[in-house]
C-alpha cells in the first residue's frame, strides 16, 4: 500500500534525526501522490515550487511526459484522460505537447489538493523568485514554516546561469502550439503576458 510504503521510507530517512527536527520529501513526483501523502502524514505542511509552465515545457522533457519509463507510461495517459483526449494521440503528438498536457494535468492536481487543505498548510514559491531574490525567499519561507534558517550557505547553490540556460531547439510551430495549450494554466498561476515581458527584461539585464 502506498501509505505504508511512504511511512516506511520516511522512517528510514529520519531514523537519525531528533524528534524536534523538521524534515520533508523533495521530489517532483510528489504531485502524483498528494492524497496518499496527506493520509500518510496528516499534519504535514506543503511547499509547492512553481515555474512558468511554458518555460518548463520548452526545456528537456520530464520522465512523466515520456513513455520510456514506467512512471511516464502511467502519467502520460492519465494526462490525456484528464483532458478528454484519445490515448491514441500520444503516439502522434510530439514532446512539447506531451510536456504541455502533463504540466496542465499535474498543476490541476495541485490546485485541487490545495483547495482541500487548510490555507496555512500550503505555500507556493515561484522558481523565478528563488533565482532573482533567493535570500528573501529563504527568509519568507522560513517564517511561514515557523523555522529558523540554519545557514545561508544554501544560497550558494542557486545557479542563475543554469536556470537561464537556452531552451531546447524546438520548432517555432511547436512553441506557438505550447503557448496556446498553456494559456489558461499560465494565467491561473500568474504567468500571463505581462509576466513574459517582465522575464524578458530580467534576461536582458
Amino acid at each position: 500500500q502506498p501509505v505504508k510504503r511512504l511511512r516506511a521510507a520516511a522512517a528510514r530517512m529520519i531514523s537519525d534525526l531528533s524528534e524536534e527536527s523538521a524534515w520533508g520529501f523533495k521530489l517532483p513526483e510528489n504531485i502524483l501522490l498528494l492524497p496518499e501523502m496527506k493520509q500518510a502524514f496528516p499534519s504535514a505542511t506543503y511547499v509547492h515550487m512553481v515555474r512558468d509552465p511554458l518555460t518548463t515545457c520548452l526545456r528537456r522533457t520530464h520522465m512523466t511526459a515520456r513513455l520510456d519509463n514506467h512512471i511516464g507510461r502511467i502519467t502520460l495517459p492519465q494526462a490525456y484522460d484528464y483532458l478528454n483526449l484519445s490515448r491514441r494521440s500520444i503516439l502522434d503528438d510530439g514532446p512539447v505537447r506531451h510536456m504541455a498536457y502533463t504540466t496542465i494535468h499535474q498543476l490541476a492536481l495541485v490546485e485541487k489538493f490545495k483547495s482541500e487543505i487548510d490555507e496555512d498548510r500550503f505555500t507556493t514559491v515561484r522558481f523565478e523568485d528563488v533565482i532573482a531574490k533567493p535570500q528573501m525567499v529563504l527568509l519568507e519561507l522560513s517564517n511561514r514554516l515557523g523555522l529558523h534558517p540554519s545557514t545561508l550557505r544554501v544560497l550558494s547553490q542557486v545557479d542563475p546561469d543554469r536556470a537561464n540556460s537556452p531552451r531546447q531547439p524546438f520548432q517555432e510551430s511547436a512553441v506557438s502550439d505550447a503557448k496556446k495549450l498553456l494559456a489558461k494554466t499560465r494565467k491561473r498561476w500568474g504567468y500571463g503576458r505581462f509576466w513574459s515581458k517582465f522575464l524578458r527584461k530580467i534576461h536582458l539585464h
